[in-house]
């Protein structure tokens, strides 16, 4: 009798175990969905960080035809500076570059003086661009009041709630999973704690069964994979950007 008792038990486990990842897969499956549908977003909306130094070389060469200045020239009889933003595309990617706008007849700033944004210019980024390069198309727009910051992009405010949305589901799925592949815990957390987008990425696709992809073949790793894969996905866009604008 126990014997068969405890049969039924584990019958009982293990279709538990089997129920609960099949549910964390599907939340898994809608997650990524929603991953993919952002993309498009992403790109569209969210710019990193670019060069303007680099952008006038790109407009004298032609390469740049068109760009967006946000924020207010310097008018007439002003005095000191203020800030502006330029944006231009650089294929798939948007890019942003601050500008420190100087009224004509100012100052420079001195040599050790703390100066916001990527360049110094004198009067408007928009005349300034318009003398690197006849023909390129300028448009205005008020400075972002209302953006945010997620890894190297930055965008609308509300684009941050389905990230962490999406964040938060993969976490879940973590948590809830009956048994994790690839990594342990410890390695899945040290991902998303450091590098969250690509973190929860990683692990809806990774640390769980997911047709068609292969099933996992070698033990788990343990915290300090986790730890140096997240430092080095972390290192790798500085990296990137530095070898593209050099």
């Amino acid at each position: 009798m126990s014997g068969g008792r405890d049969g039924t038990r584990t019958r009982r486990r293990r279709l538990g175990t089997l129920s609960r990842t099949r549910w964390w897969w599907r939340v898994r499956v809608v997650l990524l969905v929603v991953v993919v549908a952002l993309v498009p977003t992403v790109l569209a909306l969210a710019a990193v960080p670019g060069s303007f130094d680099r952008l006038r070389g790109d407009v004298t060469a032609g390469r740049v035809t068109a760009v967006e200045v946000l924020g207010e020239p310097v008018a007439e009889g002003d005095q000191g500076f203020r800030t502006q933003e330029v944006r231009w595309r650089d294929g798939l990617l948007l890019r942003a570059a601050e500008v420190t706008v100087l009224a004509p007849g100012t100052d420079a700033p001195a040599p050790d003086a703390v100066v916001v944004g990527d360049a110094v210019v004198v009067g408007d980024v928009a005349a300034d661009l318009g003398l690197a390069g006849a023909g390129v198309q300028v448009t205005r727009g008020p400075l972002p009041t209302s953006w945010s910051g997620v890894g190297s992009f930055e965008g609308p405010r509300w684009l941050a709630v389905p990230l962490l949305l999406v964040w938060v589901g993969a976490v879940a799925s973590l948590l809830g999973s009956p048994y994790t592949w690839r990594l342990n815990g410890w390695g899945w957390g040290w991902l998303l704690l450091m590098v969250p987008p690509v973190g929860a990425v990683a692990a809806l696709l990774l640390s769980g069964p997911l047709p068609p992809l292969p099933r996992a073949r070698r033990r788990r790793r343990g915290g300090l994979t986790g730890l140096l894969l997240a430092v080095a996905v972390g290192a790798l866009p500085g990296l990137l950007g530095w070898a593209a604008w050099s």
